[in-house]
């Protein structure tokens, strides 16, 4: 009994010593100090965790006779209390959010041997001043750095050649990023980041003094989150070059007043002007094919909007809470729509479809597709209590009423058989009409809201009579 004791709490020690090995041959679950680590199939440390307290951390190059070579995803994640970290010669890489969230980070010393930084490993890392990023890093990964406020400028070594989307977004001090003029891949114009090959713009430095911007011809994309957040930038000229405008590109730019289009561009991204509140006016060029979801929301001032025939698509929401349009017409080539583009327009009373439009029509005011017989969207400006649905409507859209807070009374005909989610969020209904034994008593029944039948009170007008 006592040799069978013995045996098991030596395995136990092994089993402590060696770690647990994964599908893929690392062993995990190693501690040495304030450090959780695993080890990689080469033998070298991977750092999952920092345990310790200390507010200038200098990392080991070794744990227990093991190299580090990288800093593992949420390593140091959230560590408020550390200001300053210097990693070792043989790092090769830092991880997914490793740093992500260390508010008081105020200064990193990268080693020589770095090659990758992984998505968002400094995000919001806000007091952190300047980092040098060493010659030999070839990849550094998504919103590396993004919301890093108090950063001035960064400077791109030869060396890197992957650069995921705005690693530098939200950095309110940002005044300039420098590039070698030589760079093999990467270019700088007056401290704006461009890839050259791509011929894309990748970053606008948020805290840039620049008002009036002229993005050079020969771009043919806007890159994702590009402008993020420039709330100095007012006035910006796209060129006949650029094709695409990539999602987020210019969201809240709270300062932005115009935007001048010009004929070459094909696609509006997702979100890609959303919460610019200082834009007035927008005339989307011809060429224009696709406006994606979002495109324009929370355009509180925008009161004037002009869509080209070319358009086909416009995406879910893409105009909701411009709550100064008022009017607004849907070209003749718009053949798909999504749920509600003109969510709480509050002041938008009438929608309008060309005549030559084969899709969509307007019927008793809500906007239809004529081909799925499906009401799509009813104007938040229009402020009637009641409404009829129209006899042959099939189906009531997702948000088709949402937040029509005015109205109390509304009458579903026997024909419609389909109710979104959502289709009456916001509606203070008071009053739901429907037929026996319908689609729309069955869903009213379902979702608990109150229904009378047309003729529920004809006894009593007979009793009267």
């Amino acid at each position: 009994m006592k040799r069978k004791f013995v045996l098991i709490w030596m395995l136990f020690i092994i089993l402590g010593f060696v770690g647990v090995l994964d599908r893929g041959g690392k062993a995990e679950g190693f501690i040495c100090g304030n450090y959780q680590y695993n080890v990689l199939e080469d033998g070298t440390a991977e750092i999952t965790r920092y345990t310790g307290k200390e507010t200038k951390v200098v990392v080991p190059s070794e744990l227990n006779g093991h190299s580090v070579s990288a800093i593992g995803d949420s390593a140091f994640y959230l560590l408020s209390s550390i200001r300053e970290i210097e990693l070792p010669q043989g790092v090769e890489e830092i991880g997914e959010k490793a740093f992500a969230y260390c508010s008081s980070l105020s200064r990193v010393v990268l080693p020589d041997s770095l090659r990758e930084i992984g998505h968002e490993a400094f995000y919001a890392c806000t007091t952190l001043i300047n980092v040098q990023i060493p010659e030999g890093v070839y990849f550094i990964g998504n919103q590396a750095f993004s919301y890093c406020k108090s950063m001035m400028e960064i400077v791109i070594p030869d060396s890197v050649h992957i650069m995921g989307i705005n690693p530098f977004s939200e950095c309110r001090s940002m005044k300039r990023i420098l590039v070698s003029p030589d760079h093999p891949v990467y270019a700088e114009i007056d401290g704006v980041l461009f890839h050259k090959q791509q011929k894309t713009l990748i970053c606008f430095p948020k805290g840039s003094d620049i008002h009036d911007y002229v993005i050079p011809q020969g771009i043919e994309k806007i890159g994702k989150l590009s402008f993020t957040w420039c709330e100095s930038l007012k006035n910006v000229v796209i060129p006949s070059s650029v094709v695409c405008i990539e999602e987020r590109a210019f969201s809240i730019c709270t300062g932005l007043e115009t935007v001048l289009f010009s004929e070459g561009l094909e696609e509006i991204g997702k979100s890609a002007f959303s919460e610019c509140v200082a834009l007035k006016e927008v005339d989307i060029p011809s060429g224009v094919i696709r406006i994606g979801d979002y495109a324009f929301l929370w355009c509180e001032s925008l009161e004037k909007i002009i869509l080209p025939k070319s358009l086909e698509t416009i995406g879910n929401y893409a105009f909701s809470i411009c709550t100064s349009l008022n009017n607004f017409v849907i070209p003749e080539g718009v053949i798909s729509m999504g749920d509600n583009p003109f969510l709480a327009c509050r002041m938008l009373k009438e929608i309008q479809v060309s005549e030559e439009q084969e899709i969509y029509e307007i019927r008793e005011a809500a906007l239809f597709n004529k081909e799925e017989n499906k009401l799509v969207c009813y104007p938040n400006g229009r402020y009637t209590d009641c409404y009829s649905v129209p006899e042959g409507t099939e189906s009531i859209g997702n948000a088709a009423f949402r937040d029509c807070s005015f109205l109390s009374t509304i009458s579903i005909p026997a024909s419609v058989v389909e109710i979104a989610e959502n289709a009456f969020s916001g509606c203070e209904l008071s009053r739901v009409i429907v037929s026996r034994e319908s689609y729309a008593a069955d869903w009213c029944e379902e979702n608990r809201v109150h229904y009378t039948y047309p003729d529920a009170n004809d006894w009593l007008d007979w009793l009267l009579n």
